[in-house]
């Protein structure tokens, strides 16, 4: 159990980045597409 929560924690932290990131350039899409290739990235 604490080594799914382990993985999950950097996907957490990369969708909270590319949020604030996507707050700044205001294009949504590419936070969307970041974090969904980051999670099929460390699940898969």
């Amino acid at each position: 159990m604490f080594y799914r929560v382990f993985r999950i924690v950097p996907i957490i932290m990369v969708a909270f980045i590319l949020l604030y990131f996507s707050k700044r350039w205001s294009n949504w899409r590419i936070a969307v597409v970041g974090v969904l290739f980051t999670s099929v990235a460390m699940l898969g």
